[in-house]
């Protein structure tokens, strides 16, 4: 981390202290933590944005936050092989991704 991340962090840790600013719930996309990676490294391939693979991620995180297409919704269910629809959370997708057990 370079100082100047350091610095916007200690900034946003200060707010966060002060009640100034909340974090979202995140608890559904740390328990899927393999498949929202899977998920958000497809959605950086459908819309060739690499950056997008290491986006902060929230459970009210949605692919349409990425500015998806209506076109783009298809070929990320055919890279996921799951069904994604534009109404869905990125923990809902991670979760069709999962292995059943």
């Amino acid at each position: 981390m370079n100082d100047i991340d350091r610095k916007k962090l200690e900034k946003v840790k200060a707010l966060a202290r002060e009640g100034k600013i909340r974090f979202s719930e995140h608890g559904k996309v740390d328990a899927s933590g393999a498949e929202i990676q899977r998920v958000l490294d497809a959605i950086a391939t459908v819309v060739d944005e690499p950056g997008i693979c290491r986006a902060w991620v929230s459970d009210g995180s949605m692919p349409s936050d990425f500015c998806l297409e209506p076109e783009d919704y298809a070929r990320l269910a055919t890279v996921l092989g799951v069904p994604v629809s534009e109404d869905d959370y990125l923990w809902q997708v991670a979760e069709r991704l999962a292995p059943e057990g």
